[in-house]
């Protein structure tokens, strides 16, 4: 008797004339296409988070970038105004210097004698007057009554 150990390729009954079994090869192909499946899965899946990643870091580059430009314009401002400071004070130095020239009695005396013809209070007759009451009229009242009056009444010639 003859006993078959491989049960695979062991044909029974009315199978004889078109036996139907898998062949190694079949199974072989089968399981290689989907491996290949599997691994273009596995390379777009991986396709898809490199692409994700390099967007994070280029959106994150974009956003490093912008806000060292605002700190280096604002460094800019911040360096300007401290110029302007600079000279600022400079000037308020040397205008404190020509203040201090000037504000001798002496220098101011002499100045007022030779630009403005003025003399000493010794020199010539002195007037006091005392301006503490107002002895004046409002004369521009008074010029608008007229006015108003004159104009009224050239209105009122014309009219009867």
């Amino acid at each position: 008797m003859i006993v078959a150990n491989n049960t695979r390729n062991y044909i029974e009954g009315n199978t004889v004339l078109v036996p139907d079994f898998e062949t190694p090869y079949k199974e072989h192909k089968k399981s290689r296409t989907e491996k290949k499946q599997k691994d273009l899965e596995k390379a777009r899946k991986h396709k898809k988070t490199q692409i994700r990643n390099v967007t994070i870091a280029f959106i994150f580059g974009i956003t490093i970038i912008g806000r060292y430009s605002i700190i280096y314009n604002t460094q800019n401002s911040v360096a300007n105004m401290e110029n302007s400071i600079k000279e600022l004070s400079d000037e308020n130095g040397r205008l404190n210097v020509i203040i201090a020239e000037n504000s001798n009695i002496n220098n101011i005396e002499i100045y007022a004698k030779d630009n403005l013809n003025m003399i000493n209070e010794n020199e010539g007759p002195l007037v006091y007057s005392d301006l503490s009451k107002y002895y004046f009229k409002d004369t521009v009242k008074v010029e608008m009554e007229n006015t108003k009056v004159s104009l009224f009444g050239k209105i009122k010639a014309l009219l009867f």
